[in-house]
């Protein structure tokens, strides 16, 4: 399974009506073989989510690293940080091995955390790559999280913070067939996130 994350053409600097603070129904999506995505809107309220929304935007040492795509040197078209559990294998993605914080160094980071986990019962998350899209013309490009920090059967979940963003899934091509990319399930081929900063997605791939 591949997936892409693309920001939409919308003001970031208008909170939500507070009056739809209320916690958003989780909506399960079945991918099949194994694998199913959970969509959770309004996971936060919306004062919660500017407050720390304006935090990630001017506590987090921010880069954006040079990487490798298909052998050439690319400036990596977002701002990231990486920030994971002591231990734990470095993550290395494009030839780019980032640094790894710890959890401690950022509280809210912890709070997050700890709010996802209490919304996903029974999952433990060990790391957290954050991204930062500036504006229109940054993104993350098709990837699948495959990388063997995360395991066999990864599970991942992502949390918005700001402007609307729409959240792509397909299906990855099999390594018989040289056909075109297949949609994974129709018409949600395209999940969009729009609840501003408050949405939680949750990936479960086990198709691999």
């Amino acid at each position: 399974m591949s997936l892409r994350l693309r920001t939409l053409s919308v003001n970031p600097t208008s909170p939500a009506n507070p009056e739809n603070d209320t916690a958003g129904k989780q909506t399960r999506f079945d991918l099949g073989n194994g694998s199913e995505v959970l969509y959770v809107p309004r996971f936060l309220p919306s004062d919660k989510s500017w407050e720390l929304f304006d935090y990630l935007d001017s506590h987090i040492p921010w880069t954006r690293p040079t990487i490798r795509v298909f052998g050439r040197s690319c400036v990596q078209p977002r701002d990231t940080c990486y920030v994971a559990s002591a231990g734990l294998p470095d993550l290395v993605y494009s030839g780019y091995s980032p640094r790894a914080y710890l959890w401690d160094e950022f509280p809210p980071l912890k709070e997050i955390l700890e709010m996802v986990h209490k919304a996903l019962p029974g999952n433990r998350f060990n790391s957290l790559l954050l991204n930062r899209y500036k504006g229109g013309n940054d993104y993350v490009g098709w990837h699948s999280d495959d990388e063997k920090l995360y395991g066999s059967a990864p599970e991942i979940a992502s949390v918005s913070f700001g402007c609307e963003r729409e959240f792509f899934l397909k299906k990855k091509p099999s390594k018989i067939s040289h056909d075109s990319f297949e949609q994974l399930f129709e018409p949600m081929a395209s999940l969009q996130a729009r609840e501003q900063g408050r949405t939680l997605i949750q990936i479960s791939d086990h198709s691999c």
